[in-house]
């Protein structure tokens, strides 16, 4: 959820746009990255809200942090000093293993072993991953489903419920968009729900060009959606790009195809798992016989529910489970497991 991509020479956040705190614990944390000039604070009156005919007024109701460098430099800061090994392909079909010594393994090329593993993920490929171990709870756990809201029923809401939505990013020319805010919600688009520049937001010296990441709502990504290794140079990529600048041109007020006209060039993404519509109510799952724990934004008990869906809650939970895994009075209690 914390990525960024290069787009020539420039940063562009294509996931979470911001970071916002509810507690004190990690508004420390944002204060001290602040320090070391990894976030900054967001100028209030930047952010806010769009009518459909491009009125746009502030929020400035909470304080948000964006990373300096992208999102995906937040991420990165928090590995400095650890050892960590990207880019190692993992099988989804049974992708973990509990050997006969007791140890974890990949199922991947010269796994070596490992005393625990934590799954920091959710979705299809996390219910996959586990489907081979003995800690059934938590593979069970982790079934999810995809719909734009939680069903009706709530003995039909018992799993992970996510949304999809589409995330654009358009190079257009600078001053193909109002200048009166960087980033705002389409309040009243069943299309869109976010829109931003990227430029504006990182504070980039002006430019020719500036990108915008446009973010779709869950039942626009439920209605289009498609298998995202098919999307690029499709039929439906085309349809779903024009709905999505025709929304923003309508969202900021703009002549009916302005947007269509003079973007220079789209990047369009299916995010598939995006956000947890639900919470499971702990801040972490650990088994302490099998050495297995799960951490994540969708686990928030409710001391700390207005956590969850965000990287707060994400932190909050990684944080907690480091904790008790590391401490030797906490070690050995399971945690979050009961279904």
């Amino acid at each position: 959820r914390c990525s960024s991509r290069q787009w020539a020479d420039r940063v562009v956040d294509h996931a979470a746009q911001y970071l916002t705190s509810t507690t004190p614990a990690f508004t420390e944390f944002l204060r001290e990255l602040e320090n070391e000039k990894i976030v900054r604070k967001w100028p209030n009156g930047r952010v806010g809200r769009l009518a459909a005919d491009g009125h746009f007024e502030a929020d400035d109701s909470v304080e948000r942090y964006v990373s300096v460098e992208g999102m995906g430099a937040f991420a990165a800061s928090l590995a400095r000093g650890l050892d960590v090994r990207q880019d190692v392909w993992v099988s989804p079909n049974g992708g973990i293993r509990r050997e006969a010594d007791g140890r974890w393994s990949l199922k991947a090329p010269s796994s070596p072993r490992f005393d625990h593993v934590v799954v920091a993920h959710n979705g299809k490929c996390a219910f996959r991953l586990t489907s081979s171990q003995p800690a059934v709870h938590v593979h069970t756990l982790l079934r999810a489903d995809f719909k734009a809201q939680l069903p009706a029923s709530a003995k039909d809401d018992a799993r992970m419920t996510l949304n999809s939505i589409y995330s654009l990013a358009v190079e257009l020319p600078s001053g193909a968009m109002p200048a009166t805010f960087d980033g705002a919600f389409a309040v009243d688009s069943p299309t869109l729900r976010w829109l931003c520049s990227n430029d504006r937001k990182l504070g980039a010296a002006p430019g020719p060009t500036e990108v915008w990441t446009l973010l779709s709502t869950g039942a626009f990504g439920s209605k289009h959606k498609t298998a995202q290794e098919y999307l690029a140079g499709s039929e439906k990529e085309a349809e779903v790009v024009a709905l999505m600048l025709g929304s923003a041109e309508e969202a900021a007020g703009l002549e009916a195809g302005a947007l269509a006209r003079s973007a220079v060039r789209t990047r369009l993404q299916l995010w598939g798992a995006a956000q947890p519509l639900n919470r499971w109510n702990a801040p972490f799952v650990w088994d302490a016989t099998h050495g297995i724990g799960v951490c994540g934004d969708w686990l928030q008990p409710d001391a700390t529910a207005a956590a969850a869906s965000t990287l707060e809650g994400a932190w909050l939970s990684g944080t907690a489970l480091g904790d008790h895994v590391a401490a030797a009075e906490t070690h050995g209690r399971d945690v979050g497991i009961a279904l």
